[in-house]
């Protein structure tokens, strides 16, 4: 056994006859030894350092001297790694590349104070990956709603944790600019029913197909968007919980066949779940 070990290790042993490709495959192997780690993160090719820092294995030594790196690549894997630590985080949120300083805005272990910092960002790229982060508290996203980047506000429209007033806000974003503002509202579970309702009779098809999938959509809109003109729309009606048999029973009669088949489908799963259950009452 302990012979097979050290196969085991001679076999992963990074010596200079590996190729790039090589080097590469063990650096991103999550079992490798932290012995082995070292010596790839002081590799030439910065491809296989980028792979060494963002492996969930690198130690903070390791972490801490990639982040010096002299290539943005290579600091921006360590600023995504889960397990890079506050001082390295504190340290990468002043990088000089904007790329980087994103990276770490989408840790999710990035401290609440920096990424406040980094919502002021020049870059909206860093703007927008502090938006998706789900640790950013309510007040940042606040600010961001009225982003000047339509990517940003885009993305406080899809984190769970933006209130119900700036979902709002964010509803009556108008135009194709803004397409993507809307839709995301609409999939946004925190969006009211009366929000809803509103983007239901939005001019794109998209909104308006994020709206019927929404499980919080009521069945009276529902009713509404099974007689949509698109027939991505009508097909997102046969997937909503809410959805109505009745309703389900006209989308099985719809003039376009996918539409036919997703409501004749989720037709006959109901009615296999009612057999079952009452197959489980007769038993019981």
């Amino acid at each position: 056994m302990n012979d097979k070990l050290k196969e085991s290790e001679k076999v992963k042993e990074p010596d200079e006859g590996k190729s790039t490709e090589e080097k590469i495959k063990l650096a991103k192997d999550p079992n490798i030894s932290e012995k082995i780690l070292e010596e790839l993160a002081e590799d030439p090719d910065r491809e296989v350092r980028a792979w060494v820092g963002v492996n969930p294995n690198a130690s903070e030594k390791i972490l801490e001297e990639l982040a010096k790196d002299e290539y943005w690549e290579v600091r921006a894997w360590v600023g995504v790694n889960p397990n890079a630590s506050e001082k390295i985080l504190e340290e990468l949120a002043k990088d000089p590349d904007g790329d980087v300083r994103a990276a770490v805005a989408e840790n999710p272990n990035t401290r609440k104070e920096i990424l406040e910092e980094l919502a002021k960002d020049e870059y909206w790229e860093v703007r927008d990956a502090v938006a998706e982060n789900p640790n950013t508290e309510e007040g940042v996203l606040d600010k961001l709603a009225k982003d000047p980047n339509n990517y940003v506000r885009k993305d406080v429209a899809k984190n769970p944790k933006t209130r119900k007033e700036i979902l709002e806000e964010l509803a009556k974003d108008k135009g194709y600019e803004n397409l993507w503002v809307r839709e995301a509202v609409a999939k946004n579970p925190n969006t009211s029913e009366k929000i809803l309702e509103e983007l239901a009779k939005d001019e794109y098809s998209a909104v308006r197909e994020a709206v019927a999938k929404n499980p919080k959509t009521r069945k009276e809109t529902l009713r509404e968007l099974a007689n949509d003109p698109d027939s991505g729309v009508r097909i997102a009606v046969t997937e909503n919980p809410n959805t109505e048999e009745g309703v389900l029973d006209k989308l099985a009669n719809d003039p376009d066949n996918l539409v036919r088949m997703a409501a004749s489908l989720r037709l006959q799963d109901m009615l296999e779940r009612l057999l079952k259950e009452l197959g489980n009452r007769i038993r019981s």
